[in-house]
């Protein structure tokens, strides 16, 4: 009955909620900035429009890159379905842990 206390979980839930928005919209501008560079490498090996999966796998199997980036993008993949069809299923640690993964595929792929 502490209004102090109740006023403190008002913020927190709020807070909680804010954070969750901001790191969710980091990781999609990310993921956004990963899938233009990945199909844009395989664009110059194909003339069709490929799908973030195809690319990948064409360009793992041109050796473009290797098989610890070709998994860590299958992995961001899914991630990424499962963030927006089913976005209960996901904490915000889960976010901040695969956008430090998203901007250090991107850091692979640019060097």
């Amino acid at each position: 009955k502490d209004p102090i206390y109740k006023l403190c979980q008002q913020i927190k839930v709020i807070a909680d909620k804010e954070l969750k928005t901001g790191d969710l919209g980091e990781f999609l501008k990310s993921w956004a900035e990963l899938e233009e560079i990945i199909v844009t490498l395989a664009s110059k090996q194909t003339d069709r429009f490929m799908s973030v999966r195809e690319a990948n796998r064409l360009l793992v199997e041109r050796r473009e890159y290797g098989k610890e980036i070709y998994y860590q993008i299958e992995k961001l993949r899914t991630f990424r379905n499962t963030l927006v069809h089913t976005p209960k299923k996901i904490t915000t640690p889960q976010i901040q842990d695969y956008l430090a993964l998203v901007d250090e595929t991107i850091k692979q792929l640019k060097s």
